[in-house]
Formats: structure tokens, sequence, C-alpha cells
């Protein structure tokens, strides 16, 4: 909601609701007043409140992509993508992909809003507006990393890679997805997460 109020222009109920969310200390709380505050322009507010998400809920992905996107360098900056990214932010394009993927994020169900941009149950989620993602963690760095509404994901279904694109980015849930790697494909008793 806080997003349809920020695209009306309707700034005072944006903010008011943006308050309320934050005032939960919940982490998607604080990550509501963090992406208001983004949207209108005002990183240095923006940037507390990614960290205080960050440092409540120990999950400095978004913290990441707000800092990537902004061209922060440093040590802190180097060890936040040693923790998210390993081995390292690796871009990718799709014609360099050939081999099916041996990582990624799995989409076990797609809602409306999913279908109408392409995508697909059993999609196997490999990249990010061209950032390779190995799970959740990097998939939500690699989505903060811009904020244009249009994502573009590499996804490999029926044996190829393809590209889906739609403004997805903010809003409401469009599908669940889970960790996709060697043996995930059986029945997973955890429920996956939502996007």
């Amino acid at each position: 909601m806080v997003r349809d109020y920020f695209v009306r222009g309707l700034s005072a109920k944006a903010n008011a609701l943006a308050e309320r969310a934050a005032h939960t200390g919940s982490y998607w709380g604080l990550l509501t007043r963090a992406r208001l505050y983004d949207w209108t322009g005002n990183a240095g507010s923006a940037e507390r409140y990614f960290r205080r998400a960050s440092e409540g809920y120990e999950d400095s992905s978004e913290l990441l992509g707000f800092m990537l996107r902004h061209h922060r360098q440093g040590m802190e900056v180097d060890a936040l993508k040693w923790q998210v990214f390993p081995g390292g932010v690796m871009s990718v394009s799709l014609p360099t992909l050939k081999e099916a993927p041996l990582s990624g994020l799995e989409v076990t169900s797609v809602k409306t809003i999913g279908e109408r941009y392409g995508m697909h149950a059993n999609d196997i989620i490999v990249a990010v507006d061209g950032v390779r993602v190995n799970d959740l963690d990097q998939y939500y760095a690699a989505k903060t990393m811009s904020l244009d509404p249009t994502m573009r994901l590499i996804v490999w279904r029926e044996l190829k890679y393809m590209e889906v694109a739609g403004p997805i980015r903010y809003g409401s849930t469009w599908g669940y997805v889970k960790r996709y790697g060697p043996g995930t494909r059986k029945p997973d008793k955890a429920q996956p997460r939502r996007w």
C-alpha cells in the first residue's frame, strides 16, 4: 500500500503508513520505511532504516543492495559483499549462459501478477538485472540495487535460458520460491518464502 500511495502522489498517507510499519520494529516494517525514504530521495534516512533492519535481524542483503546502488566502497561494503556473495558479485547475460543451472531459486507457485509478466511455476531464477543469484539473500540484494519498477530476470525453463521482465520489483507478492540446487527438487516440508 505504501508503494501505491507513493505512486499516486499521496505522500501524507504513504508516510503515515510507513511510520506505522516501522514502529512495529519488524524487519519488513523497517524496510518499508527505508524504501519510502529511498524512493523520495532521502538516502540518509533510508540508510538508517536499512541499517536498523540489518542489525536487528542479521540480514544485510538489502543494506548491501542499497550501498552498491549508491556506489559505496570500503571495508564495510567488502565485508557485506563477502557475506552475501561469497564468490563475488557476478554479472551475467543470456549469451554467456549455456549449461543447466546448478543453483538459483525455484519458483514453486505463481500469482496472477507473476503470470501476467511471464513467470511460470518450476522456473529457475539465476539472475536479477544481470546479477547472478544463488539464494534469497542474493536475490534481495540484487533487487535492491535498482529503483526501476521493471525487474529483469533470467530464468531456466524447458532446457533453455530466457529473460522475463515486468514491473514486479514492488507491490504485491507475485510468487513463491525456494532455493534450488542439487537434490532440491524433492518435496520440501519447509514453507517456501514469499517474494
